[in-house]
């Protein structure tokens, strides 16, 4: 471990808001005037009243941590926490993430996310608890069935054991989850040619249509971004470097761009999406995936960036998966239907959203609207 300081609330919003991480009380020191503030310990909770107790504190102020060992801590398996198995977590953990919540001011959509992962971990200790005690294994599947991959092309079996089907309910064969199959389905159905086009993938993953499109096509090309290297050069890791903001591609080099989950990232959206249209032939289409989290509400700024490079948090910190890093991207914005609106305005690209919601394809899932934004 290594030493850091902190923002409360960044702190809350990257870690507390998924369990308590900081387990010993007797380690942590902390300012009177910060304790009275936030009142004190909530003594009707058995086993989360600390982890209640820290996000009120890291409300009010920021946090450093020393990796030296100062302190001497054992757990007992008589203690409240070991004996709980997930029931008493999910009681008191459900009352002490939604105080997060609203101190993060979530939207509706993001406190669902977070219950939802939070509820999955309880059902795992208790299932745990009941298999080591009980001496059999609990299996729960969610969703099985048949149907046709449009990323591997043949007929398979989709599953998912974990209700949060978008990430979890996948091919048995090329491992793809429902939003892959659904680009993969959108470009065969619009663009049914695309093994004899040129595409460029920004940020591509290691599965289901990133696989399926560099495997099939001659002219597929794929970059990545690398801050601090050169644009247009070829990365140690074997990637293209390429900016989405400021590509060092040629005007109309590309009849499909294709990116999954990485417009939510960019600092400034508009002018991604017009490098995009820049380097797209006449015809050619950005064909992409987005989480549309805020719906019918307008989308949201959760991040800038400031002249001298540093990051202006304007919501709690949320970061996905990154295929090139370890740290994970940081979500700058929550898209509602009016990015089409947005995209039109800086690019001049007419977007249509598609929506599929198909078993026998394996596609079923919230957040896999396809969006097909054509340069005319």
């Amino acid at each position: 471990s290594q030493p850091f300081i902190n923002h409360g609330k960044d702190e809350i919003g990257k870690f507390l808001n998924q369990k308590n991480t900081i387990p010993n009380a007797s380690a942590v020191l902390l300012r009177k005037t910060v304790l009275l503030k936030c009142g004190l310990v909530d003594t009707s909770f058995r086993l989360c009243g600390d982890w209640l107790q820290w996000i009120k504190v890291l409300s009010q102020s920021d946090i450093a941590f020393v990796p030296e060992c100062l302190n001497f801590w054992r757990q007992n398996t008589s203690n409240a926490r070991v004996a709980s198995a997930g029931t008493l977590e999910w009681i008191e953990g459900e009352k002490v993430l939604n105080y997060a919540c609203e101190i993060l001011n979530y939207s509706e959509a993001e406190k669902h996310n977070i219950m939802l992962k939070f509820l999955r971990r309880c059902w795992q200790w208790q299932k745990e608890f009941i298999e080591q005690t009980a001496g059999y294994s609990i299996v729960a599947e969610t969703i099985k069935n048949q149907g046709y991959c449009y990323t591997c092309d043949r007929q398979v079996e989709f599953a998912s054991q974990n209700t949060w089907l978008r990430d979890w309910y996948k091919c048995s064969n090329c491992g793809s989850i429902p939003r892959e199959r659904s680009l993969m389905y959108c470009i065969e159905k619009y663009y049914p040619q695309w093994r004899n086009l040129s595409i460029h993938e920004s940020s591509p993953g290691n599965r289901g249509a990133s696989i399926k499109l560099k495997s099939n096509c001659p002219n597929y090309q794929a970059s990545q971004y690398f801050t601090g290297f050169p644009l247009g050069k070829t990365h140690s890791s074997g990637w293209r470097n390429e900016d989405l903001e400021n590509q060092t591609f040629a005007d109309e080099s590309f009849d499909l761009v294709i990116t999954q989950d990485v417009m939510e990232h960019i600092f400034n959206p508009e002018k991604a999406f017009s490098e995009i249209a820049r380097t797209l032939k006449p015809g050619g289409a950005h064909i992409f995936t987005v989480p549309i989290v805020n719906k019918e509400k307008p989308s949201r700024v959760r991040a800038t960036l400031k002249a001298n490079g540093e990051i202006n948090y304007l919501e709690a910190a949320q970061y996905h998966g990154n295929p090139v890093s370890p740290e994970g991207s940081l979500v700058t914005r929550d898209w509602g239907y009016d990015i089409c609106d947005f995209i039109l305005k800086h690019s001049g690209l007419y977007t249509t959203l598609v929506y599929i919601d198909d078993l026998s394809l394996g596609i079923r899932a919230e957040y896999i609207e396809i969006l097909i934004s054509r340069k005319m």
